[in-house]
């Protein structure tokens, strides 16, 4: 997924209804930090701390985390209003209601007027994902959750982000692993194809 197909799907999101404003905050977090659906499904709300220009994002409990030592992320601010993941966090969690230990995203009421306090699960998350990107016009993408950390790493690789400062935001210790995102957006930046005259 890329930058351009995450802002489609958020165009066809309602933002005014409570669904629709908790579905474009977990989808812009989750691309912005480059999270796990699980991750994304583990946060609470006081694992974001907000700052002036950015939010950091403690994950409690992570793949690449053994230890279980707790990993920090940090989201910068959106360039446009409507992409913005800190807009979006900030405008879900006061329609909402949430705040302290209750997980950030939770299942909402039939009603769409409240919070159940039920944390959703990974496969909801990818569950979301895929209906909004269907409703977008999207379900050709064949988009998971998994779509959101992926999207993420190809995204940055493609504008030029140097692998070891992109591993360290996408908690890849492995580079041989990264490189499975970021050598389709080099591909073609390292093609000689376009020095034969064709």
């Amino acid at each position: 997924m890329t930058t351009g197909e995450l802002r489609r799907i958020l165009d066809y999101i309602d933002r005014q209804s409570l669904r629709g404003k908790r579905d474009a905050a977990l989808l812009l977090l989750g691309f912005a930090g480059a999270f796990r659906r699980s991750e994304v499904a583990d946060l609470t709300v006081r694992d974001l701390v907000f700052k002036a220009d950015g939010v950091i994002v403690t994950l409690r409990r992570s793949k690449g985390d053994q230890e279980g030592k707790g990993v920090v992320v940090g989201i910068l601010r959106g360039q446009v209003k409507e992409s913005d993941p800190l807009f979006a966090v900030r405008e879900w969690t006061a329609a909402s209601g949430i705040q302290g230990r209750a997980p950030l995203f939770q299942r909402i009421a039939w009603s769409d007027r409240r919070v159940t306090g039920q944390a959703l699960t990974g496969q909801t998350v990818n569950r979301v994902l895929k209906e909004r990107a269907a409703a977008a016009g999207l379900d050709d993408l064949h988009l998971t959750g998994h779509s959101l950390r992926a999207g993420h790493a190809t995204t940055a690789a493609e504008n030029g982000v140097p692998s070891e400062r992109l591993a360290r935001t996408t908690r890849h210790k492995n580079l041989a692993t990264l490189a499975r995102y970021v050598r389709p957006a080099e591909v073609l930046r390292d093609s000689s194809s376009g020095s034969l005259g064709l």
